[in-house]
Order: structure tokens, then sequence, then C-alpha cells
């Protein structure tokens, strides 16, 4: 093993010069955060380190107050920390780490005894450090992250020794190999003589299929290439095609900035070709920063662009009628974010418009597409756990003060069932293979919103198979499902 040029072996780290010149280079983050916490005050502690750098007094401040904002803990700074909750130790102890600028980070265990909402602006800042150009090296057991937080795995057996080594996405979806690593566990019961291996639920966490993962993104849109050149009423052919699907982005949303673009870009057979914005300076500032060749300043320039085959559309809710109807009549295939639109009669029209120009259109459910997804329809297509009977699911967060925010326009299809329930929607759907036979809901309207901003239902498909979830814009963290 090498680090920093030099070999890294237990001799090398005898010696005290080169053990000292390591440690300089390298953060530690512990688990147990209470061994790491020592000074009087938040404040204290994130300040601690710097100043054994050598650094000047303003850069000192600039770099713990940095961390601070980073990590949201800037309310903490005079608190001790024996007064901390276990996710706000875990922050500061991250934060003293974050002021060092270290060009290593090696945590351990970073998530372990933190509920979700904790555990989301840890995992959050995670991306910060890589985009300095600095390494995180992660311990841990909490497999919901790993795709989240890793672009390599590498997988211990019980001889610790190195078990698999790889991509997150393939080592996940290698259910013998999590197995064997006491990753995960089978259930054991007997029945008179016969013992029985199985999964008595599964519970899916949804924060691995909705948090925008590159790696999954990426293989939607291999998966959505296919599709464009197979598709057989479509007017596209493999024959005409270039090497490369050429997308054109319809908006500077940042769904499509943060996670879409880079997933086309990170995908073996698209490029972004353009994007455009009704404000083309801002068209300009978005394809510099994401390395896209050309900015339009206008959603209909695009669609009359002879070098763009397909179109993403992230626009409001509301726009997603209109604007994929209108790609599709310039003979351009879709992918328009969820949901489709704001009622059945304008999806009608959309399908309408996509028979008749002979273009595919298609809804962008990225979790059907991760491994973990299809590892979960696999154990339950084998009948790893029995016939399905119920569906839980689950996907809410906290919108807080965001008047502004387009989930809160009610012009705007916003909404909690719109924006996040209908995820819950889709997978039961998806698992059942049907449509519910009826469904009931009951929802909490906001006074000033008029839009559901919590909602919770109960759908009722074929074969007596029951679904329940709730969705909510004004709760804490949740996402998750289950299916019995």
């Amino acid at each position: 093993m090498r680090a920093f040029g030099g070999a890294l072996t237990e001799q090398a780290m005898q010696d005290e010069a080169h053990a000292f010149a390591f440690r300089r280079r390298v953060g530690w983050v512990f688990q147990d955060s209470e061994v790491q916490l020592f000074s009087p005050t938040v404040r204290d502690e994130v300040t601690f380190a710097p100043p054994h750098r050598g650094l000047p007094k303003t850069e000192m401040i600039e770099r713990a107050e940095w961390a601070r904002e980073l990590l949201n803990i800037a309310k903490l700074r005079d608190r001790a920390p024996h007064r901390l909750s276990g996710g706000e130790k875990k922050k500061v102890a991250r934060a003293s780490v974050l002021s060092l600028r270290s060009d290593v980070w090696l945590l351990d265990e970073p998530t372990a005894s933190l509920d979700p909402r904790s555990q989301s602006p840890l995992l959050d800042s995670m991306g910060e450090p890589p985009k300095q150009g600095k390494t995180i090296i992660t311990a841990t057991h909490d497999l919901d992250s790993v795709e989240e937080i890793a672009d390599r795995v590498v997988m211990s057996c019980e001889e610790h020794g190195i078990a698999s080594d790889g991509a997150p996405r393939e080592l996940l979806a290698n259910y013998d190999r999590l197995i064997e690593c006491n990753l995960i566990h089978e259930h054991r019961h007997t029945h008179g003589d016969t013992e029985h291996v199985h999964h008595h639920f599964l519970d899916i966490p949804l924060r691995l299929m909705d948090n925008l993962s590159r790696h999954d993104h990426a293989s939607f849109f291999d998966f959505a290439q296919d599709r464009l050149v197979t598709h057989h009423g479509s007017r596209i052919t493999r024959s005409s095609m270039p090497t490369k699907l050429r997308w054109g982005i319809l908006s500077t949303a940042k769904i499509g900035i943060r996670a879409v673009i880079p997933a086309i870009q990170q995908s073996s057979n698209g490029i972004v070709a353009a994007i455009a914005s009704r404000d083309a300076h801002t068209a300009r500032q978005v394809a510099q920063s994401l390395n896209i060749p050309r900015a339009l300043g206008s959603y209909d320039a695009l669609l009359d662009d002879p070098e763009i085959d397909a179109v993403y559309i992230p626009l409001p809710n509301h726009l997603h009628e209109s604007w994929s109807i209108r790609a599709m009549e310039r003979g351009k295939p879709v992918l328009c974010e969820k949901p489709f639109a704001l009622n059945a009669a304008q999806v009608d029209e959309m399908i309408a418009a996509a028979q008749r120009q002979r273009v595919l259109l298609m809804e962008a459910f990225m979790y059907r597409f991760h491994p973990q997804f299809a590892l979960a329809q696999k154990i339950i297509a084998d009948g790893a756990i029995g016939a399905v009977k119920t569906i839980r699911a689950a996907f809410c967060f906290n919108i807080r003060s965001r008047p502004n925010d387009i989930r809160l326009k009610k012009e705007m299809g916003g909404g909690a069932l719109m924006d996040i329930g209908s995820y819950c929607v889709n997978m039961a759907r998806l698992i059942t293979g049907a449509e519910p036979l009826a469904g009931q809901a009951n929802a909490v309207f906001g006074a000033q919103t008029q839009v559901d901003e919590t909602l919770a239902a109960i759908l009722h498909f074929p074969n007596d198979v029951v679904a329940l979830f709730d969705c909510s814009l004004r709760t804490d963290y949740r996402e998750w499902l289950q299916v019995q």
C-alpha cells in the first residue's frame, strides 16, 4: 500500500518523522465522538487544530466559519460538547477535521447510531472535500449510504482479508457475497423437521433510490438509449444514430444540474449536447460549469436543433404536458420528470402525441433501474418472502419556510402527493404489476399554500394486496419501503 508517494507500512510508521508528516495530511473522525471532543465549547473544538499548523488568525477563523456553515452548526458554537446530541457531536467532530482541510479523511462508521434525519446532512457534507481534490476513506456497515459516499468499495471478510473490490453498484448487487461478509443476513426457522431459509419481509430504504446517485442515473440513461434505438415505432434507428445519444436539457433546474446532467455524462452511450433556459446568460453559465458544448436562450431553439436526438424535461409540473408535446411534435423522444402531468387527461394527451409522432415518451422514475430495487424484485419474484400481501411506504421531509418553492405552489402542481408520494404509488404499481382497484386518502392542506402538505393513503390492488403510504412536506425526514 502506498500513500503520498511512499510505501505505507507498519515499519515506515515507526519512523517518527515519517509518521508526523503522514498525520499532518490525514484527518481522523472516530466512530465515538465522545473520545474526540474535549474543548470547553464547539467554537474551541473547531478552532483547536488550525493554530498548530501555523495558520494566520484570519485564515484560521475563515476555515472554522466555513466548516461550521457547511455542517450547519454555527448556532452551536458557544455550547459545551457534553450538551450536544449524538448527531450534533458527530457534526462537530467532522467540522474539527474539515477546518484542517487535510488531504485525506478517515471516517469510522460516520452514520452509526444516527437516525435518518441526522444522517442526511452528514452524508451531504461528505461531497464537499472531493470537490477540492481530497480523498475520503470510510469504514462502514451502513449499506444504505455506500453508493452515496463512495466511488470504490473494498469489502472485507471475517478473516479481515479483502473479499471484493469494485464499484458500489456491482458489489451491492452481489447478494451471496453480502451474506458471506455478514453485511446482510437470512432468517432461519423450522416447521417440524424442515428448516426454511428466507426473509420474513423486505425493507428497502428509499434514500439510495432517490438520492440522485449519478451511477444509478447513468444506468437509467444507458437503458433509455437502448429503448430509443429499439423502439419499433420511433424514427430513430441504430444505423441513423450517432455513436452516443445527444441529449438536450430543457431548463436549468437543480435536479438536472446536480444529478441528471452528470449522470448522462457518465453513461456509456449518452452526451449532453446542449442546454436551454429562458435566460441566455443563465444557460451559458450552467453550460460552462458543466462542460456542455452549447447554450441556448429559449426552449424552442433547443427543440428545433437538428443536433439534438432526445430531450430531458425537468420543468415545473404544470409545464410537463405542453413542452413534452411540443418536443414530440418536433420528432424528439422525451424523458419527462415525474410526475408526468397534473392529471390523467393531460397524460392521455401526451401519450396520444407520442403515438401520433411515433416517438418514445418516458417518465423519469430512476429508482426502477437501481440494482438494489432490481434485487428486491428478483427476491419477490422468486417467492422468497411468499405471496405479497402488504406494501408500506413513506417519503417525508420538512420543507420548512420556503414560500417560493414550487412544491408549495398550487398553480404549478405542487403538494406532497405529486412531489414525493408519487414514488410510493409508482412502487406499489410496479411491485404488484397492476393498477389499484380502489383508493382512499386523507390530506392536510396548508392554510396559505392550499396544497396537500401531508397525505396518507390506502390502495387496494388485485389479489387482495393492500398498499399503505404517507408523504409529507412538513414532517421529519423518512424514506422507506416495506414489502410483506
